[in-house]
């Protein structure tokens, strides 16, 4: 239940969305995939939605340790560098990948921020599931 809900939710309308801003509508889309959990909550919870909200303002509370220290470093720079010049590769970190355009693979492409560092992936989780669902959402 709670894989269907955040693919209707969550998952196909932002692919929908940044794949036409993206690769139709002349749009500079950067998406990333948060994989870092919050220390404050039971690792049962995994990663859930906005849980990044805590890394991106800076909270004290989840630098419990070298690599969530990084990350917070990572995702605050990075989001205030896009608000200033709209790339978020103008964070100033040391050893962090290019963060690349959302249309450089032809399937999309995310920026995957983990605990295990920083990479890049095709967006292509779950594709069968997200294109049926993108294709009812185009009925409305």
């Amino acid at each position: 239940m709670a894989a269907i809900y955040g693919d209707v939710s969550y998952i196909a309308p932002c692919r929908f969305f940044c794949s036409v801003y993206s690769f139709t509508g002349n749009q500079i889309v950067y998406r990333y995939r948060f994989n870092v959990s919050d220390p404050r909550f039971p690792p049962k919870m995994g990663v859930t939605h906005a849980r990044e909200t805590s890394f991106v303002w800076n909270n004290p509370a989840v630098r419990t340790d070298d690599m969530r220290s990084r990350v917070t470093d990572f995702m605050s720079r990075a989001w205030a560098a896009f608000i200033v010049d709209q790339d978020p590769n103008n964070h100033g970190v040391q050893n962090i990948p290019s963060w690349e355009p959302y249309s450089k693979s032809a399937l999309g492409q995310n920026f995957v921020i983990g605990e295990d560092g920083f990479s890049k992936e095709d967006d292509n989780f779950r594709s069968t599931a997200i294109n049926v669902i993108i294709a009812e959402i185009l009925k409305l």
